[in-house]
């Protein structure tokens, strides 16, 4: 084989991606791809883990006991590279030239360039030897191989021979391959250690092994042609993406100047009609001050002439002057001198009245977004947000139903798949019905009333802290110090009670009319419709052993969410653990205590934070996506938050306690407004948005609480 292509073969199969270098010791990963141990053993030391990555696909690979020495070595590589550096062993038939310009080696004068090679004669042949070649040798059947063809053929003859293995133990060709064991094996192999296996000759075997490689091949093949065109698209969707971010920048930048200028534009003419309007009185209170001073020099003059008459002057004097005296002090003095108020009554004060909120008004002007949800599937003609039949779905565990069969928590199946365990009567579909999603624009909010009072008797509350809106649009309340449910139809009238033997923290309605309720220890109590406790599910792993679960949601995906202090387990139907976050901390990814939580139509967990003033969001997964608020009092900031839920939209709406009112963000994180108007609430705790998009909160007046409905339409 000529030089260009071994070392075609040794870059292409010799060199290992990380290092650049000729392989040494070559280890397998299991997805085929080939690496020094030593590089391996240097990237697991920058990154210790008990699985490894695959620096080409980044697969996850596990790593056996004893590390990356226990992968398999690649003996493929091995024989190929003794091969490459010792070529003058096992040179194939066929032999390739530098390049393609060979000359013909079958004529006698050479004059002719070469496209054809005699494989048993070793001859490069022109067109005109070629045919002869063919007429005369065919009957011994010579292999005839067009020159361009060669290097091919050649690279293949080369690894047929490395195919020629020999028997490690009888030192053997392998001409056997033992379906039993798997393994390739010789002729005395099978007499000794094989004689009672099914063997075939191993040819048949590398024959029937391609064609199943082959089909396999060409599914992947076609999955590969797949993802590329997929690839493709997202790549226009995202391209597109950023064209429409571009021009609707430069479009909210265009109103934006536009308004600017108009503003200025009305601040110009407001302050030229005021000052018009300054001037004209400036010029009447002036004319005002002119003749009060000669009003006022005349006073003095009447009042020094008359002291001065009535000091020195003669009798005579007097008399003659005293009809004018008079006269002029009976005019003075009969003459009203008008109050300051009198003489600019008719002025009206300066003032400049803004708008209730300037901010909303000029985003009215400004702001399209509302148009733009953040992700375009088809919106759901239902109020309630819940699984529909195109969604990955699941079942929730009943415990013991209605006729006394105990049933348990399905797994999770794909889209309109069928729980395999766990459900024989009913086929119903899990949705967190605390997270209702109104289908119209909520407007200002309205008080209906005010339902309950402080106290232990029916539709009284003792500190109620959590709200969920039923399929059967009832509400209902966790009396958290009257240790109980209690059950409300939609207007807040009073249908009944559920006594507990804990203090319940918060409840979450299901679509088959079950309740979860959290609150005793680290377990979530299942109920039924009728409020009888189906089953316990025990959370396990906690760090913190004297806090209770909180907060409680269930995803579209069927898993049940559920927080115990500043931890966030995720739990299948059936009530194992599947995964829980959570760092204690003030970070961006951190939480801290007193967490409740809430999931949208991405089954995105969103967690609302007491003691960091703001809400989370996480993947499902837990990866943190994005946080909402901030500590403070303003637009956009929280304190205390004590509930979340999530709308239609995908909406974060949440309970901001001490701001005593509730506020509503995007799901980007983007503050929109205040839904119940901060003042009209006094530390609201709980919090849900009933069938027919009112909002109920649970609300801390009346001495322990009261539950208020407001209607936002």
């Amino acid at each position: 084989m000529a030089t260009s292509t071994f070392r075609d073969i040794h870059d292409e199969f010799l060199v290992c991606k990380v290092c650049l270098g000729e392989f040494q010791q070559p280890k397998m990963l299991p997805c085929l791809h080939t690496f020094c141990q030593a590089c391996l053993e240097r990237i697991l030391e920058q990154r210790p883990a008990l699985s490894l990555s695959c620096p080409i696909c980044r697969q996850r690979v596990p790593l056996p006991q004893n590390g990356v020495q226990g992968l398999k070595n690649n003996f493929v590589v091995v024989k190929l590279r003794d091969l490459v550096q010792s070529p003058s062993k096992g040179r194939s038939e066929y032999t390739v030239r530098e390049d393609d310009s060979v000359p013909c080696t079958a004529c006698d004068s050479g004059t002719y360039l070469a496209r054809c090679y005699c494989v048993q004669c070793k001859d490069y042949l022109c067109h005109v030897c070629t045919d002869a070649h063919r007429r005369v040798k065919t009957a011994r059947s010579h292999k005839v191989v067009p020159i361009h063809e060669l290097r091919s053929a050649a690279i293949a003859s080369e690894l047929r021979a490395i195919e020629t293995s020999k028997c490690e133990s009888h030192n053997e060709v392998n001409k056997f391959y033992c379906d039993t064991c798997r393994l390739v094996i010789c002729l005395h192999c099978i007499v000794t250690q094989h004689k009672d296996h099914r063997y075939v000759e191993i040819q048949k075997a590398a024959d029937r092994e391609r064609a199943h490689i082959e089909e396999k091949l060409s599914q992947v093949v076609k999955a590969v042609d797949t993802h590329e065109k997929k690839l493709t698209e997202l790549m226009s969707v995202k391209d597109s993406l950023s064209t429409q971010l571009q021009e609707t920048l430069e479009e909210i930048d265009t109103r934006t100047r536009t308004i600017v200028q108009a503003a200025m534009k009305v601040k110009d003419a407001q302050i030229s009609q005021l000052l018009a309007v300054q001037s004209s009185r400036e010029d009447y209170v002036e004319a005002l001050i002119e003749a009060t001073e000669m009003d006022l020099a005349l006073a003095k003059s009447y009042t020094q002439f008359t002291t001065n008459v009535l000091g020195y002057g003669s009798p005579a004097e007097v008399c003659s002057v005293a009809g004018d005296l008079k006269g002029w002090l009976v005019q003075s003095t009969d003459q009203q001198v008008p109050s300051e108020a009198e003489l600019t009554n008719h002025f009206a004060k300066f003032r400049y009245d803004l708008p209730i909120n300037i901010e909303q008004e000029v985003t009215k002007l400004v702001d399209g977004s509302r148009q733009w949800p953040m992700i375009s599937p088809s919106q759901p003609k239902v109020r309630f947000k819940q699984a529909t039949s195109d969604q990955k779905s699941a079942q929730i565990a009943t415990g013991k139903g209605m006729k006394g069969q105990k049933t348990d928590i399905g797994d999770v199946q794909q889209k309109g798949s069928k729980v395999v365990r766990g459900y024989q009567q009913r086929n119903t579909q899990v949705s967190q019905l605390s997270q209702v999603r109104p289908t119209q624009s909520l407007r200002g909010p309205h008080l209906l009333q005010a339902v309950g009072k402080n106290g232990d008797g029916d539709g009284e509350f003792d500190f109620p802290t959590s709200l969920s809106a039923t399929v059967d649009r009832d509400i209902i309340v966790a009396d958290h110090d009257n240790n109980r449910l209690q059950i409300l139809d939609k207007d807040g009238v009073f249908r009944r009670k559920i006594d507990l033997r804990f203090s319940p923290w918060c409840v979450a309605a299901l679509t088959n009319g079950d309740m979860l309720v959290t609150g005793d220890r680290h377990r979530i109590h299942v109920l039924d419709r009728q409020g009888r406790e189906a089953r316990v599910i025990q959370v396990e792993g906690a760090v913190e052993s004297d806090e209770n679960t909180l907060g409680v949601a269930v995803d579209g995906l069927g898993r049940i969410i559920v927080t115990i202090g500043y931890q966030v387990f995720v739990l299948r139907s059936s009530g194992e653990t599947i995964s829980h976050f959570g760092e204690k901390g003030g970070g961006r990814h951190q939480l801290q205590s007193e967490l409740r939580v809430a999931t949208n139509s991405l089954n995105h967990i969103v967690v609302s934070d007491y003691v960091n003033h703001n809400v989370k969001i996480f993947d499902p997964a837990g990866r943190h996506l994005r946080t909402c608020g901030a500590f403070g009092s303003g637009d956009g900031q929280l304190n205390r938050p004590e509930c979340v839920i999530t709308d239609v939209n995908d909406d974060v709406i949440v309970a901001d306690c001490r701001n005593n009112g509730v506020s509503q963000f995007r799901q980007d994180g983007s503050f929109v407004r205040h839904i119940v108007t901060r003042g009209t609430l006094l530390r609201p705790m709980g919090l849900t948005i009933t069938h027919d998009g009112r909002v109920v909160v649970c609300d801390r007046q009346y001495d322990r609480g009261c539950i208020k409905i407001f209607s936002l339409h």
